[in-house]
């Protein structure tokens, strides 16, 4: 075992929310990596902290890329919940036990407020095509990271149409915008015997090339953007003032704290954290609708097709087969669609089980900690006095969660006797006809 840096992993806990732990650890990963712990050597302290209730035990490491031109570093993780990769991307890391990459960071950092970047950057050259190949072998859904992380998170993350990009006190993507474009058309208007030198008014015209390039990006970008910050971050609050330019939605945590990610692990914050993401998953995956009346349109220009080059079919026959190949299709589709988004919402409804049982439990421990002279009967006695019983904090809760989960089931399994009985009719018809089965492709 390299005992050269022992990964850090305070104010982690068993319940922490994905993406911040991730944001979190990615720090710890890049500096693991420079003093030269092995891919096995961080497997083991992360399963260490695992075990110590120091990290989720749902998030399975697979490696980290350091670009050790650039300093920039990112890791990959797996949740097992939902077999979806999660990239973490470390920001500014000022280590004293490696000058160069802390130099490279804090060089990154200048470029923010003083140059526009972009997917093209040669900064990000290395790690693009780390990303590339981590899509191949992997269902990359999150890209997540903390201040100049969060910025490059985001731009890896439209470039490469990842699904969901976290930031938490996230740099912005440049500052400022309108000093840019102002500069640019105080050129562009300026006589020509007083036009600044040609180097000059080049790189003023190739930042702002770079900056439409970026937001031409943006608006391609199918996923979505949440950026998380603490109400006192310095970066943020300093951003917004100089017009800092940001994608997405800013979600603001008053806990009254500044930059570190470390202010993100509170419980209040945390909570937070998760009803934000998780109300995201929920429409998300309620507004991944299909476009029912182009699938129609599809199946049928097919289904005539086929039918034209059949001859001996007799009208009704073909035209009722007609209308349920179109029906079934489209219900299959529904249904594989609808059983994918229901898988999701109930993981989210066995997550909420799991937490109000983790919470209660904790509540009780926490209870018995503060007078050893109480017994549990007389803490749950105490509890119940002030309103907090197991009924109405787990009990009921769980009844209504059970409630859900039991309609989802049901409209499923509707869904299903419905395709059944379609595909029965179907079964019917080319079991009388077998040449017209034959010509749409159907076997009695």
């Amino acid at each position: 075992m390299n005992n050269k840096t022992q990964i850090d992993f305070n104010g982690l806990t068993k319940t922490t929310e994905s993406t911040s732990a991730i944001s979190k650890l990615s720090y710890g990963l890049e500096t693991a990596y420079h003093l030269g712990l092995t891919k096995d050597e961080i497997k083991y302290q992360i399963k260490q902290a695992k075990n110590n209730n120091n990290f989720p035990p749902n998030l399975e490491y697979k490696e980290t890329f350091n670009d050790t031109k650039t300093g920039l570093s990112t890791s990959v993780f797996v949740d097992k919940n939902t077999g979806k990769a999660i990239i973490g991307v470390a920001g500014t890391n000022i280590n004293k036990d490696n000058i160069l990459d802390s130099m490279q960071d804090i060089y990154a950092d200048k470029n923010i407020g003083l140059n526009v970047v972009n997917q093209y950057d040669p900064y990000f050259k290395e790690t693009q095509k780390f990303i590339k190949r981590i899509q191949e072998e992997y269902d990359v859904e999150t890209i997540t990271g903390h201040s100049k992380g969060g910025r490059d998170a985001t731009i890896l993350g439209i470039s490469n149409n990842i699904k969901n990009i976290v930031t938490y006190n996230s740099a912005p993507l440049s500052i400022p915008e309108i000093n840019l474009l102002k500069r640019s058309l105080k050129y562009l208007v300026t006589p020509f015997n007083n036009l600044p030198k040609k180097p000059d008014f080049a790189i003023s015209m190739l930042k702002l090339l770079q900056l439409l390039s970026l937001k031409n990006t943006f608006k391609n970008y199918n996923g979505t953007i949440t950026n998380f910050r603490t109400n006192y971050d310095p970066l943020t609050t300093t951003s917004f003032i100089s017009h800092g330019i940001y994608f997405g939605k800013f979600i603001t945590i008053h806990n009254g704290t500044k930059h570190s990610i470390d202010n993100f692990f509170d419980s209040k914050s945390q909570l937070k954290i998760n009803k934000t993401l998780d109300s995201l998953t929920i429409k998300a995956l309620i507004s991944n609708k299909i476009n029912t009346h182009q699938l129609v349109s599809e199946i049928k220009e097919v289904s005539i097709k086929l039918l034209n080059n059949y001859h001996g079919a007799n009208t009704a026959t073909s035209e009722k087969l007609l209308n349920d190949v179109v029906a079934y299709v489209l219900l299959k589709t529904l249904e594989d669609n609808i059983q994918q988004e229901f898988k999701s919402i109930k993981k989210v409804l066995e997550k909420k089980e799991q937490e109000f049982k983790e919470n209660w439990s904790s509540g009780l421990e926490d209870a018995q900690h503060i007078d050893n002279l109480l017994n549990e009967n007389e803490v749950l006695d105490a509890l119940e006095l002030g309103g907090a019983t197991e009924q109405n904090s787990v009990v009921d809760i769980l009844k209504i969660i059970k409630k859900k989960k039991d309609k989802l089931n049901k409209i499923e399994s509707s869904y299903q006797t419905y395709t059944n009985k379609i595909q029965n009719s179907i079964k019917t018809i080319t079991n009388n006809d077998h040449e017209l089965a034959s010509a749409l492709g159907f076997t009695p």
